[in-house]
């Protein structure tokens, strides 16, 4: 870990705090199940709803489209779970942000979603997070590292507000067409990996 980074100031509000192994064990067990749930329940109605409301056979063609977008929407969302100021539900909540480890600002939503892919060799990433808590595996792909912050509690602002703050400062085009990017990238990954299986 460099100490100079851990010495410097970020945006003259905080200075950046040791984190340990098991903060970090600990927060991204908890990112992760938290993610799945506010994502998959909302993701799960609105694709499945309709199509059992059409009554649509489960041979059905339009079934396998729409499923496969629903999965595909799901790894989007879950990978893009720090893309607002480098902070999702949890790291907000614990007091942890993604920052770009050159610039020392919040990480760009690309870096946030390119680090979270690692999360399919999660057992890699905790080996490097044993190694360096601010830096997993991803973090040393996407350039980032993760950084103790003030929690919600210590910033006395709810968690609401908090994301109403962060989406007021960011600008919205810039993050849909991230989105979009985000889609086509994890589609084209899935259709490789089923033209793989399938041969």
């Amino acid at each position: 870990m460099n100490e100079d980074i851990l010495d410097s100031p970020i945006e003259g509000i905080y200075e950046l705090q040791q984190l340990t192994a098991k903060d970090r064990y600990y927060n991204m067990i908890l990112e992760y199940f938290v993610s799945t749930i506010v994502i998959m329940f909302p993701l799960s109605i609105l694709t499945n709803g309709p199509l059992e409301l059409l009554e649509v056979p489960s041979n059905h063609p339009i079934r396998s489209y729409i499923e496969f977008t629903s999965v595909v929407g799901f790894i989007v969302l879950l990978f893009n779970k720090d893309c607002i100021m480098g902070q999702s539900i949890v790291k907000r909540w614990r007091g942890q942000q993604v920052i770009d480890i050159k610039t020392k600002e919040p990480a760009s939503p690309m870096r946030c979603f390119v680090r979270n892919w690692t999360f399919l060799v999660w057992f890699l990433d905790l080996i490097f997070t044993t190694a360096d808590p601010h830096r997993r595996l991803g973090d040393r792909i996407a350039g980032t590292m993760v950084v103790k912050v003030p929690t919600l509690k210590e910033q006395n602002i709810g968690l609401i507000a908090s994301l109403k703050t962060d989406w007021s400062q960011i600008k919205k085009n810039s993050l849909w067409f991230h989105l979009l990017k985000s889609f086509l990238i994890t589609s084209l990954v899935g259709i490789l990996f089923y033209l793989i299986a399938a041969t």
